[in-house]
């Protein structure tokens, strides 16, 4: 899908919005209910808490298909604990409130900043199960803050057809992040979409990569 381009706005896009927009929209209303339990969850604990970091892994990795324990590295113990425990070493919740105080807008040092959070998180989870697990990294960390945007394959795929921007030479996610803002800027540049957001980009694309 070459996309055509109309003052600078990526013209298919746009398109392939207006088709697909209302009934992303009325689709992802069906979960609502349990992601605001999940927002609720994440804003109302600390990582101090550990119960409450497991049971938000457990939560958020198991219904995004992103499971923490889905490694083919055997292991002992209770991978879990581990992780909660290493994520309260981190230090998350600070890191956590300084992307907070920035603007939403996804220019670089809010991608960078939003990058970091993620590489963070990511490098937390390859201690415990020696993978690069940037989906759940990314999941995780969008029900405590909800700018960041998820990555699975089916965004990356989606973004990939839908960006103009190519992102080479950068990581997996900060290339995500790159392709991210070209759809964030031109959704909300069209003043057509409401409300334009990490969240209903991604509910988006998942409406739009589904086979007709």
């Amino acid at each position: 899908m070459n996309a055509s381009t109309i003052a600078g706005v990526t013209y298919e896009l746009l398109s392939e919005a207006r088709k697909h927009w209302p009934g992303a929209r009325n689709h992802a209303r069906r979960w609502e209910p349990g992601r605001r339990s999940l927002y609720d969850l994440c804003a109302g604990t600390s990582h101090d808490d550990l119960d409450a970091t497991i049971s938000k892994l457990w939560l958020i990795g198991r219904s995004h298909s992103a499971a923490l324990e889905r490694t083919h590295v055997g292991r002992q113990g209770d991978v879990y604990f581990d992780a909660a425990s290493r994520l309260r070493e981190a230090r998350l919740d600070e890191t956590l409130s300084t992307l907070a105080a920035l603007p939403v807008t996804y220019d670089q040092p809010h991608r960078d900043a939003i990058a970091l959070c993620v590489a963070n998180v990511t490098n937390v989870l390859m201690q415990v199960t020696e993978q690069e697990k940037i989906s759940l990294a990314s999941k995780y960390l969008h029900y405590h803050q909800r700018s960041i945007p998820i990555y699975d394959s089916i965004s990356d795929g989606a973004f990939r057809k839908l960006a103009q921007r190519v992102a080479r030479g950068r990581d997996v996610y900060a290339g995500h992040l790159e392709r991210f803002e070209d759809l964030f800027v031109a959704l909300r540049a069209a003043n057509e979409f409401e409300p334009v957001s990490a969240r209903t980009i991604d509910d988006f694309v998942l409406w739009w990569w589904q086979p007709d």
